[in-house]
């Protein structure tokens, strides 16, 4: 936990012991403890603004099901730039809003549901200038951040936008009802600066200052929950979205990238949490200041706050490619969230819940993830990108990793392309997609679309050895075929691939599992063929066979 410094001595006004996580990690087939149904998530706004029907077509071809999409507020909202809402302005109607400025987003809907593939859509700021709170720096309204966004018109955006998206909405003109989404995020990473702000008022060049954010965030879940709940009955609601790492405390001269100043700050997941659920050491009177109860107004904390504690799952980015995907805790600081220690996610979310007698084993979502790579992305002064080869190895054992660990329901890719600009000095946009910019295939794209893991890649000659992986395509060949769908194990020696053994995967998930005899040095490689059949499959795949990266072993 991050300690905030204040004048005056703080007491502890609510705490409780952390709860104990510890995920199992057997290695034998179809454990009880794996995410046997983990969702398979990407997202890329920008390839999908580009084209929404070729790209989602892409992406089921690389067998993704579901596909996360960030709809921006300010985006859909008439007179964005202006302090003033239009005179009879009524948010919660979909019909309010300018149809253009629904285009986008409704083209994604409409390709998702032709291609089978599920939204998950994550109504996110910055506001329209005129939902924005007092006090706005220049920088924010010039960049489209978020500034104390006005919590009562956020759940009004939320309702005009799950009205739209029910599957029972047509708009002027259109002769059928939009498709229904049944996937919701509420707000994108509210923990960095640039996507709510501020982050903490009274921040010096030594202490952080008050944390006020997790109390906009609190104030933004209880109104976006209350929509959802009335405009979108039982859909999935996922809240946190947090960034993984924090910056803790920055000086004033500080800029981060884009140019923005200090007080844009990143503030470190685990603690966001705990101050979110009011589970802090503050002093009351500062708890108060912050949207804490005290006292007798305790008793209604959980009552006010449902998104907190019933939601559908909490959904982290624990993106970690400065480290190894098995790096030790001790190597990573002790308040990020990042995959090698999502544990620490369910250490910190049972510490919250059970402080107010109402614990919940939450699902985890992983909703961004992916490696940076150098090339293209040049390196950080002090750290290093992984290569793009080496990346696609730890992508493959990072999917390992979370589908071993029951609590992860999701497994994440961002990006399925780099951008094309990225900034120079290391720092800016993400080079973590499947393609390059020019296109052109990463060696993550075999990995994505075929994960392959060996914990152990050195076996006494005849031991058997685990094979993980599978065809994250096979699930959509299982639902166009109607069968089972098989993956070859295959290995190279003698100079010719050969079949070791055919395993059916898992017709939800396109995972197996199986122990292999080795008596032979030699790569390994996962081989599938498409169906022969182009029914509810990407034109021009059937009956082609792809293939997983190749994985060195050695038998001795």
């Amino acid at each position: 936990m991050i300690r905030i410094h204040l004048h005056g001595r703080a007491r502890a006004w609510l705490l409780s012991p952390f709860a104990v996580f510890a995920a199992a990690f057997a290695l034998h087939a179809a454990p009880a403890t794996a995410s046997t149904r983990q969702v398979s998530l990407i997202q890329d706004g920008a390839a999908l603004n580009e084209n929404p029907y070729g790209d989602m077509a892409e992406m089921k071809e690389l067998g993704a099901n579901t596909v996360r999409v960030l709809l921006f507020w300010w985006q859909v909202a008439p007179n964005s730039s202006s302090r003033t809402a239009p005179r009879g302005f009524k948010a919660s109607s979909p019909a309010a809003y300018p149809a253009r400025n629904w285009v986008q987003w409704d083209a994604v809907v409409q390709a998702a549901k032709a291609e089978g593939i599920r939204v998950d859509l994550d109504i996110t700021g910055a506001p329209p200038d005129w939902a924005d709170g007092k006090g706005v720096p220049s920088h924010f309204t010039k960049s489209r951040f978020g500034w104390i966004p006005n919590a009562a018109d956020y759940g009004q955006f939320v309702s005009a936008v799950a009205t739209r998206y029910s599957g029972h909405y047509t708009p002027a003109g259109a002769s059928a009802p939009l498709p229904k989404v049944s996937l919701y995020s509420l707000w994108n990473e509210p923990n960095f600066g640039q996507n709510l702000g501020p982050q903490y008022v009274g921040a010096t060049d030594k202490t952080a200052g008050l944390p006020v954010a997790p109390m906009y965030y609190r104030n933004l879940l209880r109104s976006g929950w209350t929509a959802l709940r009335q405009h979108a009955k039982g859909a999935t609601i996922l809240i946190g979205e947090l960034a993984g790492t924090g910056k803790g405390i920055l000086p004033k001269r500080h800029n981060l990238p884009f140019g923005l100043p200090g007080q844009v700050s990143i503030s470190f997941p685990a603690p966001f949490i705990q101050q979110l659920y009011c589970v802090s050491s503050l002093s009351a009177a500062v708890a108060k200041s912050v949207g804490c109860p005290t006292g007798k107004a305790r008793a209604s904390f959980v009552r006010k706050n449902p998104a907190l504690f019933d939601a559908s799952a909490f959904s982290m980015h624990p993106y970690a490619s400065h480290w190894l995907p098995t790096a030790k805790a001790s190597t990573i600081p002790k308040n990020d969230i990042v995959l090698p220690v999502i544990g620490r996610l369910s250490t910190v979310l049972g510490q919250v819940t059970n402080a107010w007698h109402h614990h919940r084993t939450y699902p985890i979502w992983s909703t961004e993830f992916g490696f940076v790579t150098s090339p293209p992305q040049p390196n950080k002064v002090g750290k290093k990108f992984p290569s793009p080869p080496q990346a696609a190895i730890y992508l493959n054992e990072s999917e390992y990793l979370s589908y071993r660990n029951p609590r992860i329901a999701s497994y994440a890719q961002y990006l399925l392309k780099d951008p094309a600009n990225l900034l120079s000095k290391g720092v800016g946009l993400f080079s973590s997609g499947l393609l390059f910019a020019n296109g052109t295939p990463k060696p993550a794209f075999n990995a994505y679309r075929m994960p392959v893991w060996m914990p152990k890649q050195t076996v006494k000659r005849g031991q058997s050895a685990l094979v993980w992986g599978g065809a994250r395509p096979a699930p959509a060949g299982f639902a166009a075929a109607h069968t089972a769908q098989p993956v070859q194990i295959q290995q190279l020696f003698g100079g010719v691939w050969h079949t070791l053994a055919t395993v059916n995967v898992n017709s939800t998930t396109g995972y197996l599992e199986a122990h292999i005899r080795f008596t032979n040095s030699g790569g390994l490689r996962l081989a599938y063929t498409y169906p022969a059949t182009e029914l509810a499959l990407p034109a021009g795949v059937a009956g082609t066979t792809i293939y997983s990266r190749t994985v060195p072993v050695v038998a001795h």
